[in-house]
C-alpha cells in the first residue's frame, strides 16, 4: 500500500514537471526567441533570392538610365532613346524567361563539379548570343549602338550566370545552409535555461525523506 508521504512526492513530482514543461514553453515561444529565429531564417532566405540580379540583367536588356536627384539619391529610369534600348519589350521577355530557369535557388542548391560547371556556363552564354543573334529583327537591334552593345551584354549576363552556379560547386551552397540550419538549432536549445543540459543537477531523491525531494 502507497504511504502517505508517497503520495505526496508523486502529486509534488507531477506539479514540479507541469512547472517545467510550461516555463521551457514560455522560453521557446517567447518573442525574443521567436526573432532570433526569424532572423536567423532571413538570413537563409536573403541567400536564395536572386531578385537583385534579375532585376540587374532587366536593367541591362532595357538599358535603363541611371540618374541622381537633387538630394544626391540615385535612382534607374526608363530610357528615352529609343536608339540607344538594346532590346525591345520582346526581346528582354524571351531572354529573362529563359535566364529565370538558370539563376534560382534550384541550381544554387545542387551539387555541381567545376568541369560541370564551366560546360554550362558556356554552353548557356553560346544559347544566348545565338538566341538574341537569330532575333536581332524582332527583337529592334535595328542600330549601331545596339550591336555594340550586344558583345558586352552576353558577357555581363554570362558573369551572373557562373557566379551563381560557382556556388553550387561541390554542394557548397547547400551545406552551409543545412549546418546554418543546425546551429541555430543548437543555439535556440543551448539558450533554453530549462533544456536538460542546462539544467541543475539534482540529488537522488527518498521517498522516504521529504527533505531530499527538493534542490539545495
Amino acid at each position: 500500500m502507497v504511504s502517505q508521504n508517497e503520495l505526496q512526492f508523486i502529486e509534488w513530482q507531477r506539479e514540479a514537471e507541469e512547472r517545467q514543461h510550461a516555463k521551457t514553453m514560455a522560453i521557446t515561444q517567447s518573442p525574443s526567441m521567436f526573432a532570433y529565429n526569424q532572423q536567423k531564417q532571413n538570413l537563409i532566405e536573403k541567400e536564395l533570392d536572386f531578385s537583385p540580379q534579375l532585376e540587374a540583367i532587366e536593367r541591362l536588356l532595357r538599358c535603363d538610365v541611371l540618374e541622381v536627384d537633387e538630394n544626391g539619391n540615385q535612382f534607374w529610369t526608363t530610357n528615352k532613346n529609343i536608339d540607344e534600348v538594346f532590346l525591345n519589350r520582346k526581346g528582354v521577355s524571351d531572354v529573362m524567361r529563359f535566364i529565370t530557369t538558370i539563376i534560382n535557388p534550384y541550381k544554387v542548391l545542387a551539387n555541381y563539379n567545376l568541369e560541370e560547371i564551366n560546360q554550362r556556363v558556356r554552353q548557356f552564354k553560346h544559347e544566348i548570343r545565338m538566341m538574341i543573334y537569330n532575333n536581332y529583327a524582332l527583337y529592334g537591334m535595328d542600330s549601331e549602338y545596339k550591336w555594340n552593345y550586344y558583345p558586352m551584354a552576353v558577357l555581363s549576363i554570362g558573369s551572373v550566370i557562373e557566379d551563381t552556379y560557382r556556388r553550387a560547386l561541390n554542394g557548397e551552397a547547400h551545406r552551409g545552409i543545412t549546418e546554418q540550419r543546425v546551429v541555430t538549432q543548437s543555439e535556440a536549445l543551448n539558450n533554453n535555461p530549462y533544456s536538460p543540459q542546462n539544467m541543475p543537477s539534482q540529488q537522488k531523491r527518498n521517498l522516504f525523506n521529504p527533505f531530499s525531494w527538493f534542490n539545495k
